[in-house]
């Protein structure tokens, strides 16, 4: 696995990010609570929230953020996350880097949060 998917679009991104998930957990050995998906909305508008990824990952409160054991991957607000890492980060809902640049600081702060494993699954820019 090489930690980026191609330019998906947002219809295929719930599905990108289901099998991601299942790779890391049962093909790389990850502990789901050492995965965390971050997006720069909130779950309810994430793909995170489709039905193809419901029950693989939770997502986390302000304490949860602070106490990461969970037995499910889980899933935060980059804007929520600064500070903290997680051994695997799994950005979604935006662009690729440098497509944007009201994305910018989501990049930045998103991959920055990652000690071993950063995946993306970028959405395609809407054409003009």
């Amino acid at each position: 696995m090489d930690g980026s998917h191609p330019d998906t679009h947002p219809e295929e991104a719930a599905r990108a990010l289901a099998a991601e998930l299942t790779e890391l957990i049962e093909d790389e050995g990850f502990a789901p609570g050492d995965i965390t998906v971050l997006s720069p909305l909130p779950f309810q508008r994430s793909r995170a929230a489709a039905r193809e990824v419901r029950g693989m990952l939770t997502a986390l409160d302000e304490s949860a953020l602070r106490h990461p054991h969970r037995n499910m991957a889980g899933f935060a607000e980059i804007r929520h996350y600064k500070g903290l890492e997680s051994e695997v980060v799994i950005l979604i809902d935006m662009p690729p880097p440098g497509v944007a640049r009201d994305f910018h600081t989501f990049h930045y702060v998103g991959m920055s949060r990652a000690r071993a494993m950063l995946s993306m699954i970028c959405e395609k820019p809407r054409s003009a």
